[in-house]
């Protein structure tokens, strides 16, 4: 009977699921599918090798790989280990600067001029300024630029002599790539500087686009601030104007600038940032790297701001998560800053600025804008009263009076006089509420000190308590203090003339005042302090004018004042003054409140994500169920009002039977919290978004997940179940309007049982794949097209290793997948690059592997070449060629040159190596004219030595030179040694793919089971496919017929197969050559027995 098996679509089944013939997966499933990898198409891909980046930082530590991707074609794989972080780039570390050629190999004092020689190409062109970093620096001065003169690829010379022997590690950097020269104690600015150009007395060393400060002092001009970062623009060696943004308005001052004191321009350093300083004094020379932002008023470096970098030229920045704690750090993305989560430690965000300037900071939940500060009042108390007369009163029988006071209008009434004019009438009531200024109104005119009243009465707020009129109209009054007792006078009459003023019954007497700064996105800061003014405002022409100190950024200012204990809004001004002439209070409008939920004093939060334009937190050790989402638009701002308001921050706890720790936080539609007990989903109630008053949340499963952050993939999320070890997916049901969870790696349990799932990371191109590690050491993949219903299992391993971590992320056309791998005692970076045109010159189907391409750019230079006139160019004939750019070192003799023309490949070994540029070869080949007389451009290097393979030393490898595979060797001192030269070889340890088919069933004969089955023959269909083996078993394989290693073939292929009678009946397909396979469908023509 001949069986098809059309596609490999359902991936790997489970050994339990091997009996359910009736389910639709078994058609297309397999019993093994290790490292070949299913295409969406359904067919079985082999997986590309493994190309070895380098070690991690730390090789005895933990280290986890997270993707930081800005866009398709800005994305990083940041390595976390060791309290350190590096950043990798398209295979490689990104650097500070790239030292030439490695670092000095030896030194030649004998030459004339003095020569240097790299360990690898230096890469430099005569005329190229270079710099020098190293322990020993043979006479030279750290800082300065000598002009190099290239004598071949890998020696040059800098026209100095050179002193002393070379010991410890010297490296020689492009000065155009190093980082910029540290800027000391800031550079005095001229009393000529005039708006909107700052001129400093000598040269600032400050370039465009640096941040700067100037320096703190009261006499600088009103519209700039010593406190601000300012972006150099159109600077010149003594000249710059000032940006608070990159490309901003120039800002500009009136007045004539301060002639003292003097005042400086500063370099503005912030943490990340990169320098190199001379070492002059103290420190030593190198590049460094500030710790924190700060501006730079010292003469050099100071250990307290900056770290001194590794000087071959890795970027780091510190972390402060332990190696035991990396994997339970969660991570989310907005822009250029990356947050950062652990419950054991504070928020912090990565940061980029560019290829090598990050920083690490912890989050501030402040506001983005400061608080006014400053805050004061000038009082005026309105239309007053005058106090002409005191009088005794009703006797309390002790030698006292109770006083009576008589008002009157003084406007047209000289003070002082002891006379009192008649009908002049003040409407104050019993109730009413005065302010007397009994002691402080001394400057009164026409005011009799000696006259002053009793010492008992103080400047102050009194009650009326009985008001009537006197025999000339004027009225007459008993006042007393608000608290308890009387004001009280001897037999003795005052004419003291005191102002007072009206307050009408119930009015404040103290009135608060708080500010707000509010910046050009509408975020607006904490209140000030705030300010109590005593002052009835309420009187006629009474006021308070407030004023506080400019805050940086500002574009208008809130004033609030206090009623019935809440603040509430009177008013807003682009000035730093205001009046306050009894306004209305908005109690509807309340500054906001700080919630500090966040601070450490719960713990720190271990989930993070955004929804809906709010950066949201979770999950702290003492509050696991509560989450905390930012003020609607801000990154940061925890604050609320009250009343509130839908733009408030949202702050719940999930109501839960159990503990509920949310682990996670995934935006879909809706925001869906994961716990470690179930999947919540919160969504807005009356509203289309999410408010402090319209949030809802409800329970949609009960599964739970661990600690791996989830993948996104379309509209469904994935994640590891909190028990069993098992992969879950959560989507919404649009019938139903809940979100539903299934278990995805159900037909593949034998994958996950008993193991952990410890990092994951989602491919999306070339083919839509799901990377996560086990605790078994492997990656387990799944091909995953949820609307298609697709979900194919693969497992993938790596002789002698294991992996640790993962992450993909976008390089070129298609994503790369990043792994730790732990190969015996060392870990290591290691890709997986897509290689979707198939070749067998630029194919990579080994681990750990090392690419050595002599056509590559930094070993031609991109330079053409060209022969020299001879008589013959035959083969075994000695002839020149010469080169455009210095691609040549002495250290090449031996190797030879190959050159593609019109399909054909010539060699040509070199004899002598004359310059870098000039050399003479011996023909392989008879050249055509066609060759010897025209410029080729395709060209390379041919070694007999691949090097670089000291992380391989001990280990057998295989090897591909030029396409063809060249056996096996033992790595020994770094390197192999070729039988002979090739110009493109790649190096690495060997690994297996194997497909294994399921026992075949049949719709006869109760499905062909209890039967046994003997495979005689095999149809295999292909892609680009060489040197493949199959059989029914491991031990039983034979070459695939017509299949050679030596080219890549198309097309079906028919094998028959050593017989051997089985149950299952099943055949095995095996890659273990450092070649491409790609099988397409599968047929076997099986005989059935007893």
């Amino acid at each position: 009977m001949r069986s098809n098996q059309v596609s490999f679509s359902a991936g790997e089944i489970s050994p339990e699921m091997q009996g359910r013939i009736d389910a639709r997966q078994y058609i297309y499933g397999l019993s093994k599918c290790s490292n070949f990898i299913i295409r969406p198409q359904g067919i079985a891909d082999r997986r590309v090798g493994l190309q070895h980046c380098g070690a991690v930082n730390s090789l005895s530590a933990k280290t986890r790989l997270i993707p930081f991707v800005f866009s398709d074609k800005e994305s990083y794989a940041i390595e976390l280990g060791g309290g350190q972080g590096r950043i990798w780039n398209n295979g490689s570390l990104v650097h500070w600067a790239i030292p030439c050629g490695e670092s000095v190999a030896s030194i030649d004092t004998a030459a004339s001029p003095d020569t240097l020689t790299t360990v690898e190409r230096h890469g430099l062109v005569t005329g190229d300024t270079v710099q020098f970093i190293g322990s020993n620096m043979l006479g030279l001065t750290a800082g300065t630029g000598y002009t190099a003169t290239v004598i071949d690829a890998r020696t040059f010379s800098i026209g100095t002599t050179l002193t002393g022997t070379l010991s410890g590690t010297l490296r020689c950097f492009k000065t155009a790539d190093m980082p910029p020269a540290f800027q000391g104690t800031g550079a005095n600015i001229a009393t000529s500087t005039s708006s909107p150009t700052i001129t400093t007395s000598t040269s600032h060393g400050i370039s465009n686009g640096q941040r700067v400060r100037l320096q703190s002092s009261a006499s600088l001009p009103a519209q700039l601030s010593s406190g601000v970062d300012y972006y150099a623009r159109n600077v010149t060696s003594t000249t710059l104007q000032l940006s608070l943004q990159l490309n901003g308005p120039i800002e500009t001052w009136t007045g004539a600038w301060p002639t003292s004191p003097t005042l400086k321009v500063y370099r503005r350093y912030l943490e990340g940032e990169v320098v190199f300083w001379n070492g002059a004094s103290g420190s030593a020379h190198g590049v460094y790297r500030a710790d924190l932002d700060h501006n730079s008023t010292s003469a050099e470096v100071v250990y307290a701001q900056f770290r001194i970098l590794p000087q071959g030229g890795v970027y780091t920045f510190d972390i402060p998560y332990s190696d035991a704690d990396l994997f339970d750090v969660h991570y989310t993305q907005s822009n250029d800053v990356m947050t950062l989560v652990h419950p054991s430690y504070a928020p912090r965000e990565l940061a980029r600025y560019g290829l090598a300037h990050w920083s690490t900071s912890p989050v501030s939940f402040d506001s983005n804008i400061e608080s006014p500060s400053g805050l004061g009042a000038v009082v005026t108390r309105g239309d007053a009263f005058i106090i002409s007369f005191e009088e005794q009163g009703p006797s309390l029988g002790n030698g006292k009076y109770i006083s009576e006071f008589h008002l009157e209008d003084r406007s047209n009434v000289a003070l002082g006089v002891t006379s009192e004019p008649t009908g002049i009438h003040i409407g104050i009531e019993v109730g009413d509420v005065v302010y007397i200024e009994f002691v402080s109104a001394t400057s009164l005119p026409g005011q009799n000190p000696s006259l002053n009243f009793t010492s008992s009465a103080s400047d102050g707020y009194y009650r009326v308590d009985k008001a009537k009129t006197n025999a000339k109209g004027n009225p007459k009054l008993q006042i007393r203090p608000l608290g308890e007792g009387v004001l009280t006078t001897d037999n003795v009459n005052r004419y003291p003339n005191l102002k007072g003023w009206v307050a009408p019954a119930g009015a404040e007497q103290i009135n608060t005042y708080v500010v707000t700064a509010v910046d050009d996105l509408g975020t607006e800061s904490a209140p000030s302090a705030e300010l109590p003014v005593d002052n009835v405002i309420e009187a006629l022409g009474s006021k308070n004018v407030l004023s506080w100190d400019p805050v940086v950024g500002a574009v208008r200012y809130r004033v609030y004042r206090e009623l019935s204990g809440l603040f509430g809004l009177i008013g807003e001004t682009e000035d730093e003054t205001f009046k306050d002439d009894d306004k209305i209070v908005d109690m509807s409008e309340t500054p906001p409140i700080v919630d500090n939920s966040l601070d450490g004093r719960f713990g720190y939060p271990r989930a993070v994500g955004y929804f809906e334009q709010r950066r949201c937190f979770a999950g702290t050790n003492d509050k696991p169920r509560n989450l905390y989402m930012t003020r609607s638009g801000t990154e940061s701002d925890l604050s609320y009002s009250l009343p509130i308001k839908d733009s408030d921050r949202v702050s719940l706890a999930l109501a839960a039977r159990q503990a509920a720790t949310i682990r996670h936080i995934v935006s879909m539609q809706d925001m869906l919290l994961l716990t470690q007990q179930g999947e919540w989903r919160l969504f807005a109630i009356n509203s289309d978004a999410i408010g402090p008053e319209t949030v809802a949340v409800r329970q949609q499963s009960q599964t739970g997940a661990n600690q791996v952050q989830p993948l996104v993939v379309n509209n469904v999320v994935v994640y590891g179940a909190a028990r069993g070890g098992h992969i879950r997916q959560l989507s919404l049901n649009t019938q139903s309007g809940s979100y539903l969870t299934g278990d995805l790696s159900l037909r593949a349990t034998h994958l996950f049982d008993n193991f952990e799932i410890t990092d994951a990371t989602f491919q999306q191109a070339p083919y839509p794949i799901m990377w996560w590690v086990s605790s078994s050491g492997k990656l387990l993949a799944c091909t995953y097209i949820p609307e298609e219903e697709l979900a194919g299992w693969h497992q993938h391993s790596s002789s002698g290793a294991t992996f640790e971590s993962v992450c993909s992320v976008p390089e070129g056309q298609h994503d790369t997948v990043y792994a730790v791998v732990v190969r015996g005692a060392s870990r290591s970076i290691e890709r997986m690059v897509p290689n979707i045109e198939v070749d067998l010159v630029d194919g990579v189907y080994v681990d750990a592997s090392v690419v050595q391409n002599g056509y590559g750019s930094e070993v031609t230079r991109d330079s053409s070449l060209t022969f020299g006139q001879s008589a013959t160019y035959q083969a075994g004939d000695v002839v020149r060629v010469t080169l455009t750019q210095p691609a040549l070192a002495a250290s090449n003799v031996g190797d030879y040159i190959q050159m593609s023309h019109g399909g054909v490949v010539y060699e040509a070994e070199l004899q002598a190596v004359i310059s870098g540029t000039v050399a003479d070869v011996r023909l392989s080949q008879t050249l055509p004219q066609s060759v010897y007389s025209s410029t080729v451009t395709t060209w390379g290097l041919a070694s007999a030595v691949v090097s670089g393979l000291s992380h391989l030393d001990g280990s057998v490898v295989q090897i591909v030179a030029d396409g063809v595979y060249a056996g096996t060797q033992t790595v020994s001192g770094g390197a192999v040694q070729l039988d002979k030269p090739a110009a493109r070889v790649v190096v690495g340890v060997a690994y297996d793919s194997e497909l294994q088919t399921l026992p075949q069933a049949y719709q006869v004969q109760g499905y062909g089971q209890g039967t046994t089955k003997n495979v005689r023959d095999v149809w295999m269909r292909v892609l680009k496919t060489a040197g493949l083996q199959v059989g029914p078993a491991a031990g039983a394989l034979v070459p695939v017929d017509s299949l050679t290693s030596k080219s890549l073939s198309t097309g079906e292929y028919e094998t028959s197969v050593p017989s051997e009678w089985t149950q299952n009946g099943q055949m095995l397909v095996k890659q273990s050559l450092p070649l491409p396979a790609t099988i397409v469908n599968l047929t076997m023509l099986t005989e059935m027995g007893d």
